[in-house]
């Protein structure tokens, strides 16, 4: 290794804790910029690169690099995006946030010919802006370019099983495995498209399923995720359920509610609409606030060590998981279908299945006593 490449070995000795400090720098302002900007991905990964891998890569290029700041890959980040249209979103945000070195940088996805495979991505070289490096935690590294790669996870999987297999390009592969290459990237390009698709559908349906529950059009939605959510955030009477029995509870309502634990539960009992659900509330929703002060009134059981450190906070839509125990009851469901139901959706009132059932006929004989004007037989 010649003397000038000893050297530059040694200035990054000297200046590895800097890069370092840069890399942390980098790495939270991207964090920052995708979360200000509500963009979503897998994830970010930032490094500096090691020595030993610095030493391949000067003994590899040769006579390109003269001095430490030639090597603009010292300082790396990673982005992998969960969709591939999202890469030109945050493209946007590092053209607007940073000095991008046009020149050097290299949008790979262009570069690939359209009958031929291999890794595609989008590689920017940056450096902080002059603006920025006004600023305190950004002063010290005027001039100092790093590289940022953007990419989708369907990318990012090529990439690195091209990696792994060894052949980063057609050249060397066997002429019949070429055709398999070749499909597979294809293929993958595809599923980028597809995610798009769906991700897009999604949104106009949750869109349709918002606006038919806002204007009270169509309650003969299927139940999902999407339409049982929407619910929860829109149903006037479904949200005072939840604040009464929060309230009267001493417990609070918090985010995030598990909707498919709703689902299961709801499938159990053959409610497939919100339509269903609408009418199960109006009819059901004094027996399923009693039944819900019944399990909830802590204080007949706990002692007041176990009261206080007890977690009391409910998921948003308790009215509904309520609503299905009255929904048992009202039906006169036969007592081994409530074991069954009980078992089917791992709810644990008790201690298994059996006392489950006959702690919850034993609440509604309490309260059918206890309640006076019942709209229940």
């Amino acid at each position: 290794m010649s003397k000038n490449k000893e050297a530059i070995l040694d200035q990054y000795k000297k200046l590895e804790n800097e890069y370092k400090k840069l890399c942390d720098e980098l790495d939270g302002l991207l964090k920052k910029l995708l979360s200000s900007n509500k963009i979503s991905v897998n994830a970010i990964n930032s490094r500096v690169k090691a020595h030993n891998s610095l030493e391949e890569k000067i003994r590899k290029k040769g006579e390109k690099y003269n001095c430490i700041n030639d090597i603009t890959d010292i300082v790396g980040s990673r982005i992998i995006t969960y969709y591939s249209d999202d890469v030109d979103r945050i493209a946007e945000i590092i053209e607007q946030e940073f000095e991008v070195d046009k020149k050097n940088s290299i949008d790979k996805r262009e570069s690939i010919e359209p009958d031929k495979f291999g890794y595609v991505s989008l590689h920017y070289v940056c450096q902080f802006s002059s603006k920025r490096t006004e600023l305190r935690e950004y002063s010290g590294f005027e001039g100092k370019k790093f590289e940022i790669q953007i990419r989708s996870i369907l990318q990012h999987t090529w990439a690195e099983i091209e990696h792994d297999s060894g052949y980063k390009s057609q050249v060397g592969i066997p002429a019949e495995i070429k055709r398999y290459f070749s499909r597979l990237a294809g293929l993958l390009e595809l599923a980028d498209d597809e995610f798009i698709r769906i991700r897009d559908k999604l949104s106009d349906y949750e869109k349709d399923i918002d606006k038919k529950l806002q204007e009270n059009s169509d309650k003969k939605i299927l139940i999902d995720n999407i339409s049982l959510k929407k619910y929860f955030e829109l149903s006037n009477e479904m949200k005072e359920l939840d604040e009464k029995i929060a309230n009267d509870s001493n417990r609070k309502l918090i985010d995030p509610f598990s909707a498919e634990n709703h689902i299961e539960v709801l499938q159990s009992l053959n409610i497939k609409t919100i339509q269903e659900v609408d009418v199960m509330l109006e009819k059901n929703s004094d027996l399923a606030y009693n039944i819900a002060m019944k399990f909830l009134d802590e204080d007949e059981y706990l002692d007041e060590d176990e009261y206080l450190n007890k977690d009391k906070d409910l998921g948003i839509g308790i009215g509904l998981f309520y609503l299905c125990y009255a929904e048992l009851l009202i039906k006169k469901v036969p007592d081994d279908e409530i074991t069954k139901y009980f078992e089917k959706n791992n709810i644990g009132l008790i201690e298994d299945a059996e006392n489950n059932m006959l702690e919850l006929k034993n609440t509604y004989e309490f309260i059918k006593k206890k309640m006076v004007n019942a709209n229940f037989k």
